[in-house]
């Protein structure tokens, strides 16, 4: 619950005046002490405010502010066999998205590396039963300037082939960025198999914008490898992507 200035002010004054009416009765200067200890412990958790977890439907953008190191709460009803797609499109501060089931367990978290404070965060899933999913935004720096994001929900549909296919090359895809913290020659080989794998699928799914990604990013991991060839091969064919679909949202 999330009480206002006022009715912070009201619960501690109630609060002190059950300790007045208890030190009465008790006689008691320890025991005054720790009520007094506990009660203004209990004051200020009491007055701390809570994110209000907001419901995301089709068709309602919500538009918000955002700074470094603070993150706000959704969350997504969905029943079994049911597709979604949830874009966050940022507008000055560079987000993370953590998916979790209704058991609070982490299903996916997002962070596109390419998009930085300006790009598109994108996350699809496939509900395999009724479920309550959350999706938790947050800044990827703690000491981030001000910025703003839009998220939208912008499919919900009965999943088809095509989005079983694009919902595993998007694990993949973020599976082979993950390898890349590693920061070693055998983590970015193993990344550009999963790259591969989700290029296979994007290509099935006919996910260009993901397909360019993924190009793009083996382009970077070959030139990491020392291998300037492949670099420019997977670059160049990321680029006539990039052109073909014309979008500047990465």
């Amino acid at each position: 619950m999330i009480y206002t200035p006022h009715q912070q002010e009201y619960n501690l004054g109630s609060r002190m005046l059950e300790i007045t009416h208890f030190s009465r009765s008790s006689g008691s200067g320890w025991t005054l002490r720790c009520a007094v200890v506990a009660c203004l412990l209990s004051a200020v958790v009491n007055a701390q405010p809570q994110e209000q977890v907001s419901t995301l439907n089709i068709g309602q953008p919500i538009m918000r502010e955002m700074k470094g190191g603070e993150e706000h709460q959704y969350q997504l009803t969905l029943n079994a066999g049911q597709h979604a797609r949830i874009v966050v499109e940022q507008k000055g501060i560079d987000v993370v998205l953590a998916l979790l089931g209704a058991d609070g367990k982490p299903v996916l978290k997002v962070d596109n590396n390419l998009s930085g404070t300006r790009g598109l965060e994108v996350i699809s899933l496939v509900a395999e039963g009724n479920n309550v999913y959350h999706l938790n935004v947050s800044s990827l720096s703690k000491e981030a300037s001000a910025g703003r994001y839009e998220l939208r929900l912008e499919d919900l549909r009965s999943a088809t082939d095509a989005d079983f296919k694009r919902v595993a090359a998007e694990r993949s895809y973020f599976a082979a960025t993950q390898l890349l913290d590693e920061r070693t020659g055998d983590a970015r080989r193993k990344a550009i198999e999963r790259y591969g794998e989700a290029l296979r699928l994007m290509r099935e799914a006919g996910e260009q914008r993901g397909e360019a990604m993924t190009l793009t990013n083996m382009g970077m991991v070959y030139s990491a490898l020392s291998e300037p060839q492949k670099a420019l091969e997977y670059i160049s064919h990321a680029l006539t992507v990039w052109r073909a679909i014309g979008d500047r949202h990465l």
